[in-house]
């Protein structure tokens, strides 16, 4: 895959752009980030380009709403001066954006000038949607996208959400014509389509784009359009659109795989346990080479919302299966990362290897190459073996929607909250992905979600999510102590920080199993639970004292880029040693 986009992005690059002045977007930060040594890395892995979350109304100031983007001059210059920074090392920058981002309320100026371009109201953030049906809003945005490709001229291109993420247009957060659930709140949108909404976006931006410039790379990201009840190939939007756009579409999301005891589980996010590509995928790249569009695909590289907090998810079988069918598919490149999932692992080093090759069939005889290559003096045979089984391991991990985004998974080896005394108190434990405050109400993570389109089979009762995780825990011990022989001749600095990881992720996996057996125990507490859950945290103590040595040999473990903190950390483990041992002794 030469010269094709091959996109990535620095963890240490704060992706939020919900402080109190927009000078902290990540469009004014991220040319400090990006050091020669940060950019010497993305290059050296094999990557040529890097994403920037750009919000519009910040980034240029358009008619005929000129009270926003007051900011623009400064977002600009620090932009101009990172895509020239970035161009020494042959790395491009694109923008990730929404268009148009609701304004909040508290842009008075804005909104007492401009009350009829108001759409849905976004309470929950405290602000409204730009409504696309309204005319100046379209000319807005096309005099926005001119003044992307103008002021900042270097830019490599953009690839565009219009569905889901933060709230944007009226349609954009689950909103469907006459669907009582999920009302449109907008009279004059709810006349019409969302496909009608979002071709009237990507066409006024491609307008502004087109008239500067022919060979910016304007990405169309189909994130989120199934949830207005559209199939792919999403006709309705991609046909009334012009061929000069790049598709990109999400490698995994769409496929269904056989996990242990759960055949044909759907697979509707991003996956290192399936390899792909899914049928949605398929489709999706069919239809763009009928219609001459350039495609790239969306995966994640090293890790997942499987596990999120640790380096990477040591499936090397898996992550070879991508890169090899991704370039026998013909795709023009990746975004190989969300905004986590992004540190420098086996897994980064083996993708770009692996997309020079286009047959699976040396598939043992490849991975068992590059392990000799990337740990020298390693059995490259055992260690290919080692992979596979951390592979089949997997297979047991309860993968479905509420447990991906509502499980402790990412911050266990800290979460104390669980072993408390007594009934629940019914705070919820919070999100996976966010440092939030924790309570012990983790029904959501084994709840299934309907409305979100999950049917019965999608979910994990508590008892089976308890039972799958003590299997993955076995039989990925098991595989730890294959890699760990595999690897001991080797003395490289690789070898020491993937088995340093391996070994920490196996404590993740039993102190998962403690806090979904404690949670267990107290839901249903009893006179002799007490006993049962002293006896719990005084095993849990014996995991979090290994589990300590591996988060103090690696700073990188913990961390959750997307949340920009450390979700656990040596401190974190510390303190819940502590409660425990208070609690307990």
């Amino acid at each position: 895959m030469k010269d094709t986009i091959r996109i990535w992005r620095s963890p240490h690059s704060d992706f939020a752009t919900d402080y109190d002045t927009d000078l902290m977007d990540e469009t004014c930060t991220a040319v400090d980030v990006y050091t020669d040594e940060e950019l010497s890395g993305i290059a050296k892995n094999g990557f040529n380009g890097i994403w920037v979350h750009a919000v519009p109304h910040h980034i240029v100031s358009a008619l005929p709403f000129s009270e926003l983007g007051k900011n623009a001059k400064t977002h600009q210059k620090k932009v101009n001066e990172l895509i020239a920074h970035a161009a020494k090392y042959g790395i491009d920058v694109y923008f990730y954006l929404q268009m148009p981002r609701a304004v909040p309320l508290s842009e008075t100026e804005f909104w007492e000038n401009h009350p009829d371009c108001g759409g849905t109201m976004y309470e929950s953030k405290n602000a409204r949607s730009l409504c696309v049906s309204v005319p100046r809003v379209r000319e807005w945005i096309e005099n926005v996208s001119r003044e992307i490709t103008e002021t900042m001229p270097g830019l490599g291109g953009l690839f565009l959400i219009t569905a889901s993420e933060m709230p944007a247009h009226c349609y954009s957060h689950r909103q469907r014509k006459n669907d009582p659930h999920f009302a449109i709140r907008c009279p004059r949108c709810g006349e019409r389509e969302p496909a009608g909404i979002v071709t009237d976006i990507i066409l006024a931006m491609h307008r502004g784009i087109r008239s500067k410039s022919s060979s910016f790379e304007f990405i169309l990201w189909d994130w989120g359009w199934d949830m207005w009840g559209y199939l792919p190939p999403y006709r309705k939007i991609l046909d009334n659109l012009p061929s000069d756009f790049t598709l990109m579409t999400t490698f995994e999301i769409g496929g269904s795989l056989d996990l242990w005891k759960h055949p044909r589980m759907l697979i509707n996010e991003y996956s290192l346990i399936f390899p792909g590509p899914s049928d949605k995928c398929v489709v999706m790249k069919g239809y763009a080479d009928r219609r001459g569009m350039r495609s790239i695909a969306k995966l994640q590289i090293g890790t997942t919302h499987e596990l999120a907090t640790v380096v990477s998810l040591p499936l090397m079988d898996s992550v070879y299966k991508k890169a090899v069918r991704l370039n026998r598919m013909g795709f023009d490149g990746f975004v190989g990362c969300w905004n986590f999932g992004n540190f420098y692992s086996a897994n980064t080093v083996g993708f770009t290897r692996f997309l020079t090759l286009k047959r699976t069939e040396n598939e043992k005889n490849e991975l068992a190459s590059f392990a000799s290559d990337y740990f020298p003096g390693c059995d490259g045979t055992k260690t290919t073996g080692a992979w596979a089984a951390f592979g089949k391991a997997m297979l047991s991990y309860p993968f479905s929607m509420p447990f991906l985004y509502n499980s402790p998974a990412n911050y266990t080896l800290g979460y104390h909250e669980i072993y408390e005394r007594g009934s629940l108190s019914g705070i919820s434990c919070g999100p996976s992905h966010l440092d939030a405050v924790r309570g012990d109400d983790l029904s959501r993570s084994v709840v299934c979600d309907t409305d979100n389109g999950l049917l019965p089979e999608n979910m994990f009762p508590l008892d089976e999510v308890i039972e799958h995780l003590e299997h993955l825990a076995e039989h990925w011990d098991k595989a730890a102590e294959l890699f760990a022989e595999a690897v001991s001749g080797s003395n490289s600095e690789h070898a020491e920080l993937e088995l340093n990881n391996i070994r920490l992720i196996g404590t993740i996996w039993h102190s998962l199993v403690n806090t979904y057996k404690a949670y267990r125990l107290r839901l249903n507490w009893n006179a002799g639970s007490e006993k049962k859950l002293s006896a719990l945290a005084r095993k849990e103590l014996r995991i979090l004292e290994k589990a300590l040595v591996f988060t103090e040999k690696d700073r990188r473990q913990g961390f959750h880029p997307e949340a920009h903190a450390r979700l656990f950390s040596p401190d974190h483990i510390r303190r819940k040693m502590d409660r425990l041992k208070m609690l307990y002794s």
